[in-house]
């Protein structure tokens, strides 16, 4: 592939919606085919344009950049997977596709560069709140629904590319399913990484159909995993928005458990995403953690709270991965700079 790639502009196709002609968005797609693909991008404001946030996503919607009241010009990069499969709520981005797509008035792409690149992949899999969701236009990240696999890319620099294979409503089916884990196991190379976060099919630990407890399941899993000489990684479940009049209500205790047990059994690093989302609800307000969630629901997180999730993510990645010598390069590639309070997307996500 040519250093330089043609883009070619397209519809809000995998946003829900009618946009406005002053909404100032630019959505383009370049038929790259499967891989992964580094993208650097000139932007350009407006001549007068008043300042503006401005928000770039690559793949299907997946956080490259978020710059506050941008004018003038900058430069973003970022390194996408782009999949020879269709998956998630993006159907009309037809597989082996790059989709990139700019949100900001005023704002124009001066230059695109794709190149093909072979950095090994992180690939994500488990419960609805990992998924990548679509939006709405006029783009609002405390409305949009959101999983924190469209949000960890943001916060590594570009050494590995990231490949989100959660389904919405499919996480039981893969620890059930052998036909469709081989699908997924597929798709896992020697020397990736693989990043998982379930939920227990039913509040007893088994699902409906298979009596195997939650635990026996993942385990396997994670013995499919490491045949395909990938290296897997758990994570604990996040918290939700459960409060009652006596305060904080952790639903989602006994599932961090089980996964911390798998961990220690299975001797795989296990990031705890519930311990520290459990702290956030707890050192705050319903009121004010209900900013990362959608309005009148306490699961599913819009893109603030996918976003503390994937923070929280790779701070752990830097944490509990570099003491491992064959997770080392994962804990190496966490973008420091993007951990700080004054990172420019974590300004714009969050405000608790």
């Amino acid at each position: 592939m040519n250093e330089a790639t043609s883009v070619t502009p397209f519809s809000a196709a995998y946003f829900s919606g009618t946009p406005d002609a002053d909404a100032g968005q630019a959505m383009l797609l370049s038929d790259t085919g499967a891989g992964n693909f580094t993208v650097r991008l000139t932007l350009t404001a407006r001549r007068n344009a008043a300042p503006a946030d401005a928000f770039v996503f690559l793949g299907h919607r997946t956080l490259a950049a978020a710059i506050p009241s941008f004018k003038g010009s900058c430069e973003v990069s970022g390194t996408v997977h782009v999949g020879a499969r269709a998956s998630g709520r993006f159907d009309s981005v037809t597989p082996g596709q790059l989709a990139l797509t700019l949100l900001a008035p005023s704002l124009f792409l001066s230059d695109c560069r794709i190149a093909e690149t072979d950095v090994p992949t992180v690939h994500l899999t488990g419960s609805d709140l990992v998924a990548d969701e679509p939006a709405d236009l006029h783009y609002d990240p405390f409305g949009s629904p959101a999983g924190w696999g469209q949000m960890l890319p943001y916060f590594l620099s570009g050494r590995f590319a990231v490949a989100n294979h959660a389904v919405p409503g499919t996480d039981a089916a893969i620890l059930r399913d052998p036909a469709c884990r081989s699908r997924l196991l597929e798709e896992f190379h020697p020397g990736d990484f693989v990043l998982l976060q379930f939920g227990h099919p039913e509040e007893d630990g088994k699902n409906a159909s298979d009596d195997t407890p939650f635990r026996e399941q993942l385990g396997h899993f994670i013995g499919e995993i490491r045949a395909r000489d990938a290296l897997p990684v758990l994570i604990t479940p996040p918290a939700g928005n459960t409060f009652s009049d006596g305060g904080y209500v952790d639903l989602q205790k006994d599932e961090a458990s089980d996964i911390i047990a798998v961990g220690e059994r299975s001797r795989v690093p296990v990031l705890e995403l519930h311990a520290r989302t459990v702290a956030v609800m707890e050192q705050n307000t319903k009121d004010k953690t209900a900013a990362l969630f959608l309005p009148a629901d306490p699961s599913p997180t819009n893109d603030a709270g996918a976003f503390l999730s994937a923070r929280i993510i790779a701070s752990e990645l830097k944490r509990v991965c570099g003491w491992a010598d064959d997770y080392q390069a994962l804990a190496q590639a966490v973008d420091r700079s993007t951990l700080r309070d004054d990172d420019p997307a974590a300004m714009l996500f969050l405000n608790l």
